[in-house]
């Protein structure tokens, strides 16, 4: 019997992955980043919110961790020669739901990844390697995947979901905290 599922709009999940990335120590820019790339695995290949969990779960920081070693992926790309292939190594391994979004934007811009077939967010990777090719334009299959997503939502992992938007609530401030500020009044400029 498969595990119970939940649809949800994509925007749902980008908003509640990057609150509770926030709340699990990563800096603005990275919660975006984990984010988006969250929603575009589970759009595109499913398990995204599984492997943020599980980075979650390995040990405090680790969230963080991982999504900047994944930067690692874009600075590759750039610095790929003409022809000579490149390797990105992680240790820690990284889940797919962080690579797969810039593997599908690198790929426009002429840079192939590799090997990521029939792989889902919560694979693991030790290593990709990076080979210059022709730019790919985005394939009529994700594009409507895509537009899928956004018209009926995204069919979910329900236990995964229930998880993140739980953390997502540690972002939250309680009403008691905003109710006790306005009862002191403005506080004047330093």
């Amino acid at each position: 019997m498969g595990r119970a599922t939940v649809d949800v709009a994509p925007r749902e999940i980008i908003d509640a992955v990057d609150r509770a990335s926030r709340v699990h120590g990563c800096a603005v820019s990275d919660a975006h980043r984990v984010a988006a790339d969250v929603c575009y695995c589970e759009i595109h290949h499913g398990r995204g919110l599984a492997a943020w969990i599980r980075l979650v779960d390995d040990e405090p920081g680790r969230l963080a961790a991982a999504v900047c070693a994944a930067r690692e992926l874009d600075r590759a790309a750039v610095e790929l020669s003409q022809g000579e292939p490149a390797v990105v190594h992680w240790a820690p391994p990284i889940p797919g739901a962080l690579v797969f979004r810039t593997v599908a934007a690198i790929a426009g811009r002429g840079v192939a990844a590799g090997p990521c077939d029939d792989a889902d967010g919560a694979t693991l990777f030790e290593q990709l390697e990076l080979v210059a090719a022709e730019p790919i334009t985005e394939p009529a299959q994700t594009a409507a995947r895509s537009a899928d997503a956004l018209t009926h939502g995204i069919t979910v992992d329900r236990d995964d979901w229930r998880r993140v938007e739980r953390e997502a609530r540690g972002f939250l401030t309680p009403s008691a905290d905003l109710d006790a500020a306005d009862e002191k009044g403005p506080r004047p400029c330093p």
